[in-house]
């Protein structure tokens, strides 16, 4: 408890730490009704973008290459146009 979460949700995932495979299911569902798959999503966009960025002024090394594409593959399918 004390997640900030609303009452349900943070039940259900006291459910899930209590080993509660069905409230897996229950988490879901409550995630994507109050939109926080959306939200996640954007803060993901948000953060990769922001890596990539900060990348460009690296040298060009192996290491750069990868993390560019590690911060690249959070991106993925649609989000990767908004680069």
């Amino acid at each position: 408890a004390g997640r900030g979460l609303t009452p349900e949700v943070d039940a259900i995932i006291d459910r899930v730490c209590d080993g509660d495979e069905s409230a897996c299911n229950d988490l879901k569902r409550a995630v994507k009704v109050g939109g926080g798959l959306s939200a996640t999503r954007a803060v993901v966009v948000e953060r990769s973008m922001a890596a990539k960025r900060s990348l460009r002024g690296l040298p060009d090394s192996p290491y750069r290459t990868l993390m560019d594409q590690i911060a690249g593959g959070m991106l993925g399918g649609a989000h990767s146009e908004t680069v």
